[in-house]
């Protein structure tokens, strides 16, 4: 059954029955309808004229859902009352620009609470790594650095080095953010993370000549190693540090390459002692 034929009240069939006998009865002369509606809740009453100087008697016929949405939308059929279709076309063209407006405001206020209420989601179920923070545990704060270059297929060696490092966590605890110094001078960036889906530790190195080294680590009890790939004068090589925890305040490391298909040669190796 249509949706325009159900009657709620305390008519019910009977106020159909009566609409229908009104309907038949109605002299040439009257309207049907005046056409005059009005929105209570989700119901549409509208008013049909019965016999000469009987009183004006409302039927509630039920609008469900997006039939109701569809008639407060659209343009509505005339009645034949010129004037009253006019009244009722004007008033459902303002109820339109006001629901569309509504919806403009809604809306966006909508998409806001939608992500926030997944940001909130996503804070109390992804939570930074324990692996990552055995790394901050141990690596945060100042440290000196030392070293030696080697002798190679890449190099003469011979070179010492000194520079120094501050690690410290990004906001939120999912990053450790590495600074290196030659001096005062702020030569590199270095970002440390976790990769969940890997389950190893990511190693994202900038330099202040440009250059982007991407590296990827494991941790076998106190020794850490991380591997990938570099180039020297154009040519494709493989690069390994390896770092091995001496105490709470002093680690030992050593970095090598090789060609493709190549042995290992020592680059450089030294030792972190932390400070403060």
């Amino acid at each position: 059954m249509k949706s325009s034929n159900l009657v709620t009240g305390a008519t019910g069939t009977i106020g159909r029955d009566v609409a229908k006998t009104t309907l038949g009865k109605r002299r040439s002369g009257d309207r049907a309808c005046n056409a005059e509606g009005s929105v209570i809740g989700t119901n549409i009453a509208y008013y049909c004229r019965v016999p000469k100087k009987a009183p004006m008697k409302p039927i509630f016929i039920t609008a469900l859902n997006n039939r109701w949405l569809d008639g407060l939308l659209n343009e509505p059929r005339p009645c034949g009352n010129h004037k009253q279709d006019g009244q009722l076309v004007r008033a459902r063209r303002r109820w339109r620009r006001s629901f569309k407006i509504l919806l403009v405001a809604i809306f966006p206020v909508i998409l806001a609470c939608a992500s926030s209420a997944r940001a909130q989601i996503s804070q109390s179920t992804h939570k930074p790594s324990s692996e990552l923070q055995k790394e901050g545990d141990y690596y945060v704060g100042n440290w000196k650095l030392t070293g030696e270059t080697k002798a190679n297929a890449f190099g003469r060696g011979g070179q010492k080095f000194e520079s120094s490092e501050r690690l410290e966590w990004m906001p939120g605890g999912f990053f450790l953010l590495a600074r290196s110094y030659e001096g005062e001078k702020w030569t590199g960036l270095t970002v440390i993370g976790y990769d969940e889906n890997k389950k190893i530790l990511t190693h994202t190195a900038y330099n202040a000549r440009g250059e982007i080294e991407v590296m990827e680590g494991t941790e076998q009890g106190d020794t850490e190693i991380w591997s990938g790939d570099g180039k020297v004068d154009g040519k494709p090589l493989k690069q390994r540090l390896t770092i091995k925890r001496v105490s709470p305040t002093r680690y030992t490391f050593k970095f090598e390459m090789a060609p493709r298909g190549g042995d290992w040669s020592l680059v450089y190796e030294g030792q972190g002692t932390k400070e403060g």
